[in-house]
Formats: C-alpha cells, structure tokens, sequence
C-alpha cells in the first residue's frame, strides 16, 4: 500500500488480491474486505504524500527518515467458511486451502458414488452423486415448462445434470451456483457423453447425511441397486 498508492491500487484490483489471499500476512480475508476502505483512503494518503515531494529519492529518504505510516484496522464480525472459500474461487479461479465438499467427505464415500465411476454407468442405470453446482442454464419448453441443465463437481470431475420440468417445479431454488447437493438420478448417453437425469435432488448438509447414513443396514449394501433404494 505505501509503495503502490492509489494510481496504480483501486478497489477491484485490493478486493481481487485480498480475495485471492495474497494480502494474508496483513491479516485474515474477512479483516482486510471489512476495511477495504481504509486500506484505499491509507493508499491514496501515501500517494498524495510521494507525489507532494520534490523527487522520488526525497520522498524514499524522508519515508525512510522518519515513521513509517500505521494502518489501524475496525473489528469485523468473521465470515463464514463456504464465503471465504466462494472469494478464494473468485480470485484464483481454483481451490486451494480446501474444497467446500471437504468436511463432508468421510459421510459422502458412505451413501454415494463418485462422479468418476458414475461416469461409466451404462445407460439408465441409477446413481447417487453429491457435489456442488458449478453452472446452471435454464431454458423452457415448447410447453412453457421451465427446465435446466447444471453442472455438478466433486473433488474430482463433474457431470452434467439434467433438470427436467416436473422435478425442476419442486426444486428450482437449489439450482444456484456453489450450492451443495447430493443427487439421486439415473444416467443417460445420448448426447455422446454421460449425463445424469434428476430424479430427485437436496441440499447437502451434515444433517442430512447422519439421517440418510442411519437409513443404511450394516455391512453396507454391496449392489448399486440396494444402495440406491436407501438414499435421498
């Protein structure tokens, strides 16, 4: 901040590197976005003070001369993991502390499949998934009915998703991008690459999964079919 100033610091520019976590030796994400406004008037207060000196090596003689300028953060109130790690996808385009489908793992491998297997599922064959929604794009038929197709990744890969109007009725507000499924549907190859039809589809939270684990006679079912007649 002292050495950039404001010419060459705007606001997109700090939110994309605080976000990205490369300002962390400042301080945590939610400290830095909190005060994003101070850091941009302390950026502007050191440009406004190099640009007022005679030169550039007065201006670093007399930084170096005398005290160096403090940056006082306010509290502010953390922020929750899943948006820490929605701003650390923003900045880098990737994950990288953590996966939001980490915590749920252990759970995950108990009652679901991973998309890498579902991948090679033969046509019609059942499959549970869970995974968080990448893309989402809507579209209505000749009907009228709206209808959509999504991406669902795991930690893995992903597959596409086909919502079809009488399943897309009851759960059009899951459909949003970084949103955490786990999702029971059938495979289809008809467009050349393996797509899931919904059949059925629910938030993916702790919760949820302690319910539908219980449901599961131990040993664990062995079949994709006994499995599948259990969950969601």
């Amino acid at each position: 901040l002292t050495r950039l100033g404001s010419d060459t610091l705007n606001k997109k520019s700090l939110e994309g590197l605080t976000k990205a976590g490369a300002l962390s030796a400042m301080g945590d994400r939610t400290q830095l976005m909190g005060n994003m406004a101070r850091m941009l008037t302390f950026a502007r207060g050191q440009s406004s003070q190099s640009t007022s000196s005679d030169n550039g090596q007065s201006s670093f003689l007399g930084f170096m001369s005398s005290n160096p300028p403090t940056l006082r953060f306010e509290s502010v109130a953390e922020q929750p993991r899943e948006t820490l790690l929605a701003w650390e996808k923003e900045g880098l385009v990737y994950y990288v502390s953590e996966h939001p489908l980490g915590p749920f793992v252990s759970k995950i491998e108990r009652i679901s499949f991973p998309i890498t297997s579902v991948l090679q599922f033969t046509e019609r064959q059942s499959a549970v998934v869970a995974g968080m929604v990448s893309t989402v794009k809507s579209i209505y038929t000749k009907k009228g009915d709206k209808m959509a197709f999504a991406r669902l990744e795991d930690l893995h890969t992903s597959i596409e998703l086909i919502i079809f109007p009488t399943v897309m009725a009851d759960t059009s507000k899951l459909w949003q991008e970084g949103q955490l499924l786990l999702v029971r549907g059938v495979v289809t190859q008809r467009s050349g690459s393996p797509q899931l039809i919904v059949e059925r589809a629910v938030p993916l939270t702790h919760e949820k999964l302690e319910e539908l684990i219980k449901k599961l006679p131990q040993p664990r079912p062995q079949s994709v079919a006994e499995t599948i007649s259990l969950v969601v």
